[in-house]
């Protein structure tokens, strides 16, 4: 079990420690195709390693952070053929899903 929980908000995600319920970590910066664009993610899924994957709609991206919220890369854009990203998770056998505006 996590002794933390990531915590999506309007303009950043934030990991907070539940023993001590302070905030140990955020990422707040636009990387995507557009980084000009008003930070706004959507919805975190957190892998088996612990790193975060994270909507960026503004972006058209999925944005893979490590477990401490530090920017790795950029897992799918709008290059990719993704339009209006709002949700992600992974299934059981470690296959990404995307929810996407147009369905």
């Amino acid at each position: 079990m996590n002794n933390y929980i990531i915590l999506c908000e309007q303009k950043y995600v934030g990991k907070t420690d539940l023993k001590s319920n302070k905030m140990i970590a955020t990422y707040s910066v636009a990387i995507g195709i557009s980084p000009e664009s008003q930070f706004s993610p959507l919805d975190v899924a957190i892998d088996d390693k612990d790193n975060v994957l994270l909507v960026v709609r503004d972006d058209n991206a999925i944005h893979l952070l490590d477990k401490s919220l530090m920017f790795q890369r950029l897992i799918l854009t709008e290059e990719d053929g993704l339009q209006s990203p709002w949700s992600v998770t992974l299934d059981s056998s470690g296959y990404l899903w995307v929810g996407c505006e147009d369905g």
